[in-house]
């Protein structure tokens, strides 16, 4: 597909993600600006989480995709990744504050607004933390995982989860 408009890629890009996201809310998911050749996608929004039906637990989901806005040499747009952070948490019932269970991130730049220290520590390739009671890998860790696709952990919580799918075609999707 070509694209006249960084605009047009960007909402082409979120509405195939809606669609994925669609087999397990009804939530929207919005583009955001973040600079002149740059978009957030959010879902719900920034640092939330929504509720997933079905599952062993109640599990919830927050996406943040962001992209970047590239102009090929016969003028048409598409979008890149710069950034992905896929985190699934639990509720449990014993406490208020959610478990981590995955947080897939991809995040291969450094902030602008980055410190020193931080740009020395920064992981740029993608990886995944996990909740685990192994003393030898703890969620801080930055567990090496190749990019994940939404499509993949949208696959995740509804196969090994238990997620309950909104479509019936969601195998397709």
């Amino acid at each position: 597909m070509t694209f006249r408009t960084p605009r047009q890629a960007t909402d082409d890009f979120r509405d195939r993600m809606a669609i994925v996201l669609a087999c397990i809310s009804a939530m929207p998911f919005i583009a955001v600006p973040t600079g002149q050749d740059q978009s957030s996608l959010l879902f719900p929004g920034r640092n939330r989480f929504i509720p997933l039906e079905g599952g062993s637990e109640p599990f919830q989901l927050s996406v943040l995709h962001n992209v970047r806005h590239l102009q090929d040499v016969n003028g048409d747009w598409r979008v890149s990744t710069t950034h992905y952070a896929y985190d699934i948490q639990r509720q449990r019932a014993d406490t208020s504050v959610p478990k981590v269970v995955a947080e897939f991130h991809f995040h291969p730049e450094t902030p602008p607004d980055a410190i020193a220290e931080e740009i020395k520590h920064w992981i740029r390739y993608p990886h995944l933390h996990v909740e685990t009671t192994l003393d030898v890998v703890a969620r801080k860790h930055h567990i090496p995982s190749g990019r994940v696709s939404l499509e993949s952990v949208v696959r995740f919580l509804i196969t090994q989860l238990g997620v309950t799918t909104l479509r019936a075609d969601w195998e397709t999707t």
